[in-house]
């Protein structure tokens, strides 16, 4: 795993002060004295934990957050506001969102009072039910959950079968949303990485033996060394459209092109200490690093590729077997 978002000893401060904290007179009264957000809400909780701010509210994607809160696990004492995190986005997953899926959930504003304004849409409903996957899968490893893992994996089935619902029968990639244009290699090493580790929790906390979510996700890896890698550059194709036509990935291009590159390394699509990995790394470590990342989970992608071709383990638990 990669490094923490912060030191240990910053977190415990940080959740001390989500507990409780007195606004002084000068800033807003859902501001901690870090000037993070401490809006009363489990989605905001998370991200206060990467010192997030707001003013009158915040915008919340619930991809970014399933990221964040995979690593804020590595601190025990943030357990407790990710397993309400868990409950929260189980208890907003749209019955039938705008696509006709059910099991997906929305981006949203939170206000500074908790009240929410729900968008309507979020960015891939693909992405978005495969690291709620991952996220569950690695919270009940640090907690040994299991009560918690049985209770909640019927409406945990819902959210694979989105990831089942998009995959296309041709390639054995996932699109998007349906009706989408495209299908992404970075959804799709997550959605990959989301069916290994939701196999393992079925596996080694409910006794499940069946291999449904393994097979599916196996033929979704298949699929991205398949369908997805340009063998005349050595790199991957950051995704192809509904007429075959791939996305050829420029390494100059920081994103989506280049850091592309690294997510079949940090979900274990590639071994990463393959001469593959080792070439993607190098590559784009060549024209690009974490200091011109725009976002705290694009840092984590770049920190957590360099550490896996360094020798540490993957991401994905399930992606192991």
């Amino acid at each position: 795993m990669a490094s923490s978002l912060t030191s240990n000893a910053a977190k415990l401060l940080l959740v001390a002060s989500l507990v409780a904290c007195s606004a002084a007179p000068h800033r807003p009264i859902w501001s901690h004295p870090d000037g993070s957000c401490a809006i009363d809400h489990p989605a905001v909780r998370i991200l206060s934990l990467t010192g997030a701010t707001c003013d009158d509210g915040i915008f919340v994607v619930p991809y970014q957050v399933n990221l964040l809160a995979m690593e804020a696990l590595a601190e025990p004492s943030t357990h407790p506001f990710v397993r309400a995190y868990i409950r929260w986005y189980l208890d907003n997953l749209n019955a039938s969102d705008r696509h006709g899926l059910s099991g997906t959930i929305y981006d949203l504003v939170v206000y500074g009072n908790g009240d929410e304004d729900w968008s309507g849409n979020y960015d891939s409903a693909d992405a978005y039910a495969a690291t709620f996957l991952s996220l569950v899968t690695r919270y009940v490893e640090a907690t040994k959950d299991r009560e918690l893992a049985l209770e909640i994996n019927p409406t945990l089935e819902d959210i694979a079968y989105v990831i089942l619902t998009l995959q296309a029968s041709e390639d054995g990639l996932t699109w998007v949303w349906p009706k989408h244009d495209s299908k992404y290699l970075m959804d799709n090493c997550e959605t990959y990485a989301g069916l290994m580790d939701y196999d393992h929790l079925r596996r080694e906390f409910m006794g499940k033996t069946d291999s449904e979510y393994k097979d599916v996700a196996l033929a979704i890896r298949d699929g991205i060394k398949e369908n997805l890698f340009d063998l005349e550059r050595l790199n991957f194709y950051f995704g192809i459209d509904r007429d075959l036509t791939p996305y050829r990935s420029n390494w100059h291009t920081r994103y989506p092109d280049a850091l592309a590159q690294l997510f079949p390394i940090v979900y274990g699509v590639v071994e990463a200490r393959s001469p593959l990995a080792r070439h993607l790394w190098q590559e784009f470590s060549l024209r690009h690093g974490v200091q011109n990342m725009e976002s705290e989970e694009q840092r984590m992608i770049v920190r957590k590729a360099h550490a896996l071709v360094m020798g540490k383990r993957t991401i994905s638990k399930g992606a192991k077997q």
